[in-house]
């Protein structure tokens, strides 16, 4: 019920962009490396850090097309673990840039809900310092008469990208997006990710 079409295409976008952090590879991870040859990776002795794209980002995805894009931009080395997530190995310098990029993207995100284009009925974000907690402010009558629903997965899934990025563990990654009535400040609906992306 709270899987949305254009806010899956949009966490597919920016996983395909860049990757997202994790802990080290799991214990049950297979050792294998998908190194298309028409792409020029970093060499994995290089690279010291190891990220992982939780699998329940990947549902739906192209994962060959995700791992080529990945390799693209920096990444040395990719396992696929058996719990369905993928492990990437790469540079400090990569998972530098990486992590400016998560920050761009959700400064960007909120900014985008205060002139209404992609979600009209919302009319705020409001987020507290690492985006543990989103609350978007709109008018509960308008927004479940729209076709606003994704707006909750829009901003959450990049902000479990933030996190992941900016030393977070894993296991404790949690957005609550809270959709909030303008009118009476009452919270209408919440959503906790990447549970429910």
């Amino acid at each position: 019920m709270h899987r949305k079409h254009g806010a899956v295409l949009l966490a597919l976008c920016l996983i395909s962009a860049w990757t997202l952090a994790g802990c080290s590879t799991q214990d049950g991870s297979k050792s294998q490396s998908a190194s298309p040859s028409s792409i020029v990776s970093q060499s994995p002795s290089n690279a010291d850090l190891s990220v992982t794209l939780p699998s329940v980002l990947l549902e739906g995805a192209n994962l060959e097309q995700t791992k080529k894009n990945a390799y693209s931009n920096g990444v040395a080395e990719i396992i696929e673990n058996d719990d369905g997530s993928l492990t990437y190995r790469m540079t400090q310098t990569v998972y530098d840039r990486m992590a400016q990029s998560t920050e761009e993207d959700m400064e960007s995100l909120l900014a985008s809900f205060q002139t209404g284009s992609d979600f009209p009925t919302i009319q705020q974000a409001q987020a507290d310092e690492g985006y543990r907690s989103i609350v978007l402010l709109a008018d509960q009558q308008a927004y479940q008469d729209s076709h606003d629903s994704s707006a909750p997965a829009s901003v959450g899934i990049p902000a479990v990208l933030y996190q992941l990025f900016h030393g977070v563990d894993a296991n404790e990654v949690s957005v609550t997006v809270s959709l909030q009535d303008t009118v009476s400040g009452e919270t209408f609906s919440t959503f906790t990710f990447p549970m429910d992306a």
